[in-house]
């Protein structure tokens, strides 16, 4: 957010700071507010709950062996992330 407003500022001054960092925050904030009462409503559904418990250590599995893999073969050997 720190570097799309000082974009924004760049590209536009204060008006593009203010643009680009709402732009950047505003999406996130309401895909997080508006579907909140949908999520205290089924997060006691076992399916809900158990992709939830899994999900944590689906995303953070990749990223010990990509930095691995980084620092064992810097060239570009490596898959994208």
């Amino acid at each position: 957010m720190i570097t799309t407003g000082f974009i924004g500022y760049l590209v536009a001054g204060l008006p593009g700071a203010v643009v680009a960092a709402v732009a950047t925050f505003l999406p996130c904030y309401l895909l997080t507010i508006i579907p909140a009462p949908w999520f205290r409503r089924h997060g006691k559904h076992p399916a809900v709950a158990a992709f939830v418990d899994g999900s944590p250590p689906g995303r953070s599995g990749p990223s010990p062996a990509q930095w691995s893999c980084w620092a064992a073969a810097p060239s570009s050997t490596c898959p994208p992330s």
